[in-house]
């Protein structure tokens, strides 16, 4: 029959990816006679049929006159419960319907600025998101670049408004917005006589405290500065090399040559033996010793002699008196004795910064000599004030000048210029090395990007304050009440304790004292979960959750799950992690139910067979797309083909669609490594494991007695294995 329905399809000329759609569809019992029509495109018929097992109004978009790339958006705007009323128009490109689709996903209506081109309104949806205004600036005519780059300057506070010029491409913002957080004199380049890629080399520049007027002319191309830049960095002569007559070819050649020490207009280094009768002396390459070679070990050359053939011959530093008399008195044979040797430059000790807060705090819990937990000891974040002086940057040591043997001065090199700070929440004052703080908030060191961030602090969180949501960290110093939901950019830190409130963050939550959620309590944070205890709590933990006890409480955790105190335990509820248990005891002697799950669950299969499932349909929309795109390179002319739209908005969807699959296969390989870290999760109990605990790892389910010391471990066989 299917056979026979191709043969039928064919002789009507459908092609091979229209008969495919129109099959997929019969077996998945959908009414493909909406779409069975050669007036749709294959990839026309893939959106319908996707919105018919979606159970979505397909008429709202099966009119041919809309391209493939209208009708997806159609799609996912009724999928997602939009009124697509705004944008369903088949004279509205698919590009702008994409922005005001993802506008009014966010309550936004964007069409009364359907004027502005598409990437503006890309921009203003954005902006509007983030609660920034870019309107004068749209009005003032900058375009797309130059707006992204306005938009990320005012979202990260950065002053960059008094620099503007719509004369700027948005690269050249981006540059002048980087040296502004960075408290460079941005004056330097600042100009539209510099491409962004000149500011950049100044920018880099400036960084590394260099003198950028040797190289800030715009008669210099970018790698010609770039060439300067390195050259000044490491200290060398960028006279013998700098001038707009050598090309970056040449520049280069010749800065590497200063870096070998050899003079670049000769291109020598010495090393030229010095003759005498009855022997002689070399000189080494770098001029940094010099060796005599007697040619009769029975006529050694008396003092007078050496001495005057080492002065004729220009050897006057690092004369070794001993090795002298040495090979006079015989103990020295003279083949290849040094009698000179030169004194090494000492380089300058390098610029370092002198800190004035804690970089290495303590974020593990100290335990105490009783074998319990204090979690009053971690320290989370340190707090800072505007104002405060945080760190201060230490110049370059300049270093101890050494000499060759025949006096050359080598000149030391100064220590390195440490580059300036990086990150935000900070200023640099005048004197270009003192860092003081731009705000009250948490300051954080990572790599050298300094980071001060916003810091609410709270004595107590109760309902009757209302939802509190944070762009930054929150500190409660005191307790949470029932009711309260709190969200925070950063993380949550609460010194007292908490009671059935919901807390999310986009970082880690400690509590220092406990919770006791009474069953309707939720905690959910991107990292880690940290508190004394748990009573009837929810948990949700991107990384670790550890606590000293777990009661009644429900436990996810991508990362492993820790109760290893003197009294460690989790009793009652399921606790699920990825990666395994470390806990004191499971269970109690009440016999509480309770349940442990690690290695693959069916959550984590589900979420896997999802990405595969969206692989397989990305990969078959691009194989649809590039049929298309071929069929149109045979049918016309490269000429023809160019100016036509459709072909050019296919083209653009190919290279979207691929970006697509690169995040899709990322996510995949992510999830293989999930995968392959449940392989080897186990649960391993030190002290009690009670009556009436269940273990499961992945799927397979143990319950026995009472035990003490196990671990539980899956085999390859797919059962449970107990090391005792």
């Amino acid at each position: 029959m299917k056979h026979n329905l191709v043969e039928v399809l064919e002789k009507k000329g459908f092609s091979p990816d229209q008969i495919h759609e129109i099959q997929l569809g019969l077996e998945e019992k959908l009414d493909v006679t909406c779409y069975a029509s050669k007036d749709y495109l294959a990839i026309q018929m893939y959106q319908i049929r996707l919105g018919l097992k979606e159970g979505l109004p397909v008429e709202d978009y099966t009119n041919p006159s809309y391209d493939w790339f209208q009708m997806e958006e159609i799609r996912i705007g009724l999928s997602h419960k939009i009124d697509v009323r705004v944008y369903a128009k088949p004279d509205i490109p698919y590009p702008m319907m994409r922005e005001l689709r993802k506008g009014l996903e966010k309550e936004m209506d964007l069409s009364p600025f359907l004027h502005l081109e598409v990437g503006i309104l890309r921009q203003l949806r954005k902006s509007i998101l983030s609660g920034i205004s870019i309107i004068p600036y749209i009005k003032e005519g900058y375009d797309e670049e130059q707006l992204k780059a306005i938009r990320r300057a005012i979202h990260e506070r950065i002053p960059v408004e008094p620099w503007l010029t719509p004369y700027y491409k948005g690269d050249s913002i981006r540059e002048i917005s980087i040296g502004l957080s960075r408290g460079l004199d941005v004056s330097l380049y600042a100009s539209p006589d510099f491409s962004w890629r000149q500011m950049r080399e100044i920018r880099l520049g400036l960084e590394h405290r260099i003198d950028v007027s040797l190289y800030a002319d715009p008669l210099y191309s970018y790698s010609q500065m770039e060439e300067i830049r390195i050259g000044l960095e490491h200290k060398l002569d960028v006279s013998r090399y700098g001038s707009l007559m050598y090309t970056t070819k040449e520049m280069h050649r010749r800065r590497l040559l200063l870096e070998k020490n050899v003079d670049v207009e000769t291109e020598e280094t010495g090393g030229i033996p010095v003759q005498e009768e009855g022997f002689y002396i070399t000189v080494s390459e770098d001029s940094m010793s010099a060796h005599i070679h007697v040619a009769d070990p029975r006529r050694i050359p008396d003092r007078k002699t050496i001495l005057r053939v080492l002065r004729q011959n220009g050897i006057c530093h690092g004369i070794d008196e001993i090795a002298i008399d040495g090979l006079i008195s015989g103990t020295y044979q003279g083949n290849g004795t040094a009698i000179a040797r030169g004194t090494p430059a000492i380089p300058g000790r390098d610029g370092w910064y002198e800190y004035f807060f804690r970089t290495d705090l303590n974020r593990k819990p100290r335990q105490l000599p009783d074998g319990s937990v204090d979690y009053h000891s971690v320290e989370w974040f340190e707090l800072v004030k505007e104002g405060q002086k945080i760190a201060f940057y230490h110049e370059p040591g300049e270093g101890s000048d050494g000499k060759t043997v025949t006096g050359q001065i080598l000149s030391a090199s100064p220590g390195k210029e440490q580059p300036r700070l990086s990150g935000t929440g900070f200023k640099l004052l005048p004197d270009q090395k003192t860092y003081v703080s731009a705000l009250n908030g948490r300051i954080e060191l990572t790599n050298e990007h300094l980071s001060i961030t916003n810091v609410l602090l709270l004595e107590d969180a109760t309902a009757a304050g209302g939802d509190i949501d944070f762009d930054g960290s929150i500190q409660v110093n005191g307790n949470v009440g029932t009711g309260t939901v709190i969200h925070a950019t950063g993380d949550i830190v609460v010194n007292g304790y908490v009671e059935a409130a919901e807390l999310s963050c986009d970082g880690s939550v400690l509590v220092r004292q406990g919770v006791n959620a009474a069953g309707s309590g939720q905690i959910h944070a991107a990292r880690d979960i940290i508190g004394h205890y748990f009573e009837s709590a929810n948990l949700y933990a991107g990384g670790e959750i550890q606590s000293s006890y777990c009661l009644n409480s429900t436990l996810f955790a991508r990362g492993m799950v820790y109760a290893m105190d003197g009294k460690g335990m989790i009793a009652g509820g399921t606790a699920y992690s990825e990666s395994g248990f470390r806990i004191r005891n499971a269970g109690n002697t009440a016999g509480v139910s309770t349940r442990l799950v690690t290695g693959i669950t069916e959550d984590l299969q589900k979420e896997n067979a999802r990405i595969i499932h969206q692989l397989k349909e990305l990969q078959d929309e691009l194989n649809m797309l590039d049929n298309t795109c071929q069929d149109y390179q045979r049918r016309f002319k490269p000429e023809v083909r160019n100016t036509m739209r459709f072909y050019l908005d296919l083209e653009e969807a190919i290279e979207s669609k691929q970006k697509q699959l690169e995040v899709l296969e990322k996510q995949a390989e992510e999830m293989t490594g999930r995968l392959n870290k449940t392989d080897s999760a186990d649960i391993t109990i030190r002290h009690i494991l009670h009556d009436n605990v269940i273990i499961e790892i992945s799927g397979t389910i143990w319950r026995g007695e009472s035990l003490k010391h196990v671990t539980f471990k899956k085999t390859p066989e797919g059962s449970i294995d107990l090391e005792t």
